[in-house]
């Protein structure tokens, strides 16, 4: 383990984009690492902490078809939105078992279609979202975009199963 570029420290969650570059959820560094597709190292962002752009443990990270990054920042228990360059864009989360509210965020994945879906591990849920979250000049998250009918996937997943990652393909689920 290491925490120089292009080294990790308990990388956990991996995406890559279209264009084939990989994104790295360097758990235990705090931070996002980027790579080109022959595994270069190109860029990192994120610090310890609970600041937009900053992370506690990230665990996973996806990318959606327009190259935009989701971060799922564990312990802080939000959403983190940036661009392909690592620019914060927005977040969304906070703890608890409300709708947009996790308890210990252990997955994020974006569908064909631009839903972003997240697992939730002790409430027991996948949550849906559509990409307008919208996130207020205070920081805080305003009130989601949440889907009538499929927002709590919960059903799906049988008690006593852990519920530790999601994956989207095809566009399926």
């Amino acid at each position: 383990p290491g925490s120089g570029n292009g080294q990790f420290n308990d990388p956990r969650g991996l995406a890559i984009d279209r264009m084939g570059y990989i994104y790295v959820a360097d758990t235990y560094n705090h931070r996002i690492q980027k790579f080109d597709p022959s595994g270069a190292y190109l860029a990192q962002w994120g610090t310890q902490g609970t600041g937009r752009g900053m992370f506690r443990y990230p665990e996973d990270v996806a990318v959606d078809a327009a190259g935009l990054v989701y971060v799922a920042d564990t312990p802080n228990n939000r959403v983190q939105k940036f661009d392909d360059q690592g620019t914060f864009l927005g977040l969304w989360g906070s703890d608890g078992s409300g709708d947009g509210q996790f308890a210990a965020l252990t997955s994020v994945a974006v569908d064909w279609r631009g839903f972003v879906y997240a697992a939730d591990y002790y409430n027991n849920r996948i949550q849906k979202f559509s990409q307008n979250v919208v996130v207020l000049d205070d920081g805080e998250s305003a009130v989601l975009t949440v889907l009538p009918g499929d927002r709590l996937i919960s059903e799906l997943v049988p008690p006593g199963w852990d519920l530790t990652a999601v994956t989207c393909d095809s566009g399926m689920w």
